[in-house]
């Protein structure tokens, strides 16, 4: 993904975090450029990196839709269980044992 990689890693990961919702993209810029003055054009190089890097195309989109001008949404249902496990494999949070203590 070129020199952005850990700027484009950070969009996808701010998307895919809230998938299913539109993120205008002044909220982007502020959340990811924190005090940085940046142009949307950023933004839209780092999605259409993304948009090669998972192989998704703009006008049928999979993955990363554009929401007219208004920012980015999206589309995959993102699952917090592991890869390779199946969902009997996942543990409740509530259920989960608390790490061992170090005293």
């Amino acid at each position: 993904m070129g020199g952005r990689a850990p700027r484009s890693l950070a969009v996808l990961r701010y998307l895919a975090e809230r998938s299913g919702q539109l993120m205008t993209s002044d909220e982007l810029l502020k959340q990811l450029w924190p005090g940085i003055y940046v142009t949307r054009t950023v933004l839209r190089v780092c999605v259409r990196e993304l948009r090669r890097a998972l192989q998704d195309n703009a006008e049928t989109p999979q993955f990363i839709a554009t929401v007219g001008r208004q920012g980015y949404q999206f589309l995959a249902v993102v699952s917090s269980t592991p890869l390779g496990a199946t969902p009997q494999d996942a543990v409740p949070i509530a259920d989960a044992e608390p790490a061992p203590s170090s005293q």
